[in-house]
C-alpha cells in the first residue's frame, strides 16, 4: 500500500462514484477500478460495498478513511512546520561574502549571536555583484567597493608581505621584486593579490614566478615544505600564521608595493543593522584591528621597521 493507492481510495470514498473520482484524478475509470481492487486484495478486506448504481464505504473502508484523514492531518501539520522552520531559518540566516577564506575560520570563534552564518566566496567583482543583488548581508574585500547605497569601512591596513622560510633575506625588513625573481611564489587565486602583483612586476620589469592556488587550499604547506614563498597580508593572530611564526618563517614587506592595502567591510548604508549583523561587524572589525596591531609589533621587533 502506498500513498498513490490511498489517494485513489480517498477520491472514490469522497465522490462515492468511480467515474467522477477518475475524472478528478485525471486517470481512466478502468485504471482506477483496478487500483482499488488491488488495494482491497492487499488488505484482504473489501473497502466498498458495490451495487448496480452505487458504491459506498464498507465498515473497513470507513475505518481506513478515518485513519487516512488523521494521517493526512499529521502530514500537513508536519509540512507546515517544516516550511515555517525553513522561512524562520532563512530570515535569521546571515550571509557574508568574502575574498578571504580566513574570515570563515575567524567567525568560528564568534560567540556573539545565535543566527547561522553562511559564506559566499569570490573576488572583488563577485562581491560587488552579490551586494548589488542583495545576496549577502555584508562583504569583506581587499580594497573599497564603490557601489551606490553601500559604505566601505576599513578594518585593517597593511602592505603586502612575502613569507619565506630559512635564512634567505632574514635580516631584511623589506625586499624588492628583483630579489624575488628566482623565488617560486604562491598566492591565493581568489582575491586581487595575483593581479596586483602581476601589474607591479610588469611595471618593475621583473618576471616573477607566481602560482595561484585554490582559495580552499592552505598556502602554508608550500612554505613549510620549502617549495617557495607566500604572498599575503599576514594575519598573525590566526592559527596558521601564529604556527608559522613559531617555526622558521619570516615576513618581509615588498618595496615596490609600499602603500598599505585596505581590508574593508562593506555593507548597506543608511540601514539599521540587526543585532546579529551588528555583533558580527563589531567582531570582525575588532579582530582585524588586533591583527593590524600584532603585525605592527612584529615589524618593529628586532629593529624591523616597515
Amino acid at each position: 500500500m502506498d500513498f498513490r493507492q490511498l489517494s485513489y481510495f480517498h477520491a472514490v470514498a469522497t465522490e462515492q462514484n468511480i467515474t467522477r473520482a477518475a475524472e478528478k484524478l485525471y486517470i481512466s475509470q478502468p485504471m482506477l477500478s483496478v487500483a482499488i481492487k488491488k488495494l482491497e486484495t492487499e488488505l484482504g478486506v473489501p473497502l466498498f460495498e458495490r451495487s448496480a448504481n452505487s458504491i459506498r464505504l464498507s465498515p473497513a473502508g470507513s475505518r481506513l478513511l478515518k485513519a487516512y484523514g488523521a494521517s493526512m492531518a499529521k502530514y500537513e501539520a508536519t509540512i507546515s512546520h517544516i516550511r515555517e522552520t525553513a522561512r524562520s531559518e532563512a530570515a535569521s540566516l546571515l550571509t557574508v561574502g568574502t575574498e578571504f577564506g580566513v574570515v570563515g575560520s575567524m567567525l568560528g570563534d564568534f560567540t556573539g549571536g545565535s543566527a547561522p552564518v553562511r559564506f559566499l566566496y569570490g573576488d572583488k567583482d563577485k562581491m560587488r555583484q552579490l551586494l548589488s543583488l542583495g545576496a549577502v548581508d555584508m562583504a569583506v574585500s581587499l580594497g573599497r567597493i564603490r557601489l551606490k547605497g553601500f559604505e566601505s569601512h576599513v578594518m585593517m591596513r597593511s602592505p603586502f608581505y612575502v613569507a619565506l622560510q630559512g635564512d634567505a633575506f632574514r635580516e631584511n625588513a623589506a625586499i624588492s621584486l628583483q630579489q624575488l625573481k628566482n623565488v617560486p611564489l604562491f598566492c591565493n587565486s581568489m582575491g586581487s593579490t595575483l593581479s596586483l602583483f602581476r601589474h607591479a612586476s610588469l611595471a618593475a620589469g621583473v618576471a616573477l614566478d607566481i602560482t595561484p592556488v585554490d582559495p580552499f587550499v592552505s598556502l602554508f604547506p608550500f612554505l613549510e615544505n620549502g617549495l617557495g614563498g607566500m604572498i599575503c597580508i599576514p594575519l598573525l593572530l590566526e592559527s596558521s600564521s601564529s604556527r608559522m611564526l613559531a617555526g622558521d618563517v619570516h615576513y618581509h614587506a615588498i618595496r615596490e608595493l609600499p602603500a598599505p592595502q585596505e581590508i574593508c567591510l562593506i555593507r548597506r548604508s543608511g540601514v539599521l543593522p540587526s543585532p546579529e549583523q551588528k555583533a558580527i561587524v563589531e567582531f570582525l572589525t575588532g579582530r582585524f584591528a588586533q591583527n593590524e596591531a600584532a603585525l605592527a609589533r612584529y615589524a618593529s621587533e628586532g629593529g624591523k621597521t616597515v
